[in-house]
């Protein structure tokens, strides 16, 4: 998929879920230190040009709606990598 295809798709609707994984390897080519976008939520952040200290993604996680402890953990990741993956894909991005 070309960045003219994908910024349509951003504008004009919601992605499928291949598109959005289109889209970011498209991403991923800026990026390459950023392989594992798959499962890391710090490669998925790096991608999609958001700051993924963990400053960052203790703000962002309590933002989305995690109540749980702000600590980094995998639980508090994995949270943050699946509502990012949705924002994606419905484009409401921070």
């Amino acid at each position: 998929m070309n960045i003219f295809r994908w910024l349509r798709t951003l504008l004009f609707g919601r992605m499928s879920q291949s598109q959005v994984d289109n889209a970011l390897r498209d991403l991923l080519k800026s990026r390459p230190e950023a392989t594992d976008y798959k499962n890391s939520v710090v490669d998925l952040m790096k991608i999609a040009k958001l700051d993924s200290s963990l400053e960052s993604r203790k703000k962002l996680a309590w933002d989305w709606g995690y109540r749980g402890i702000l600590d980094g953990s995998a639980e508090m990741n994995m949270f943050l990598h699946a509502e990012l993956m949705k924002r994606i894909a419905a484009r409401t991005l921070p």
